[in-house]
Formats: C-alpha cells, sequence, structure tokens
C-alpha cells in the first residue's frame, strides 16, 4: 500500500517530484483530514470523492 501523502515529509517530495505529479494530475478524491488531492483514495488518510455539480446533473438525467 502506498505512503499516504499526509505522511509525506519535504525530503519525500523533492526526491519523488514526478511520482507526486502523476498523482495529484487529474485528481479525483481530497483529504478529509489535510486537504491533499489525488486521482486516487490510496494515497489519501481520510479520502473524500470530489462530486461536480456537472456530474450530480449528468447523473440525474442518466436516471430519468
Amino acid at each position: 500500500m502506498p505512503k499516504p501523502l499526509c505522511g509525506w515529509k519535504q525530503k519525500d517530495i523533492e526526491a519523488n517530484f514526478s511520482e507526486l505529479a502523476l498523482i495529484v494530475d487529474k485528481s479525483k478524491c481530497v483529504c478529509k483530514k489535510c486537504a491533499r488531492s489525488a486521482n486516487d483514495k490510496k494515497y489519501l488518510c481520510k479520502p473524500e470523492k470530489i462530486v461536480t455539480k456537472k456530474s450530480k446533473l449528468h447523473k440525474v438525467k442518466k436516471e430519468a
């Protein structure tokens, strides 16, 4: 299991910046504890899916 972004120290960020860029690209989740974002919940300690108004409307139209 990957280390949550909350646990990354400054040296981890500097040493793994390319990996970090991939993790946060097109973020789908945000951590409720520290507000970091990632494209997969496995990188966050208290993930919450990001839901936009557009996606809510799209879902309602599909169900109707």
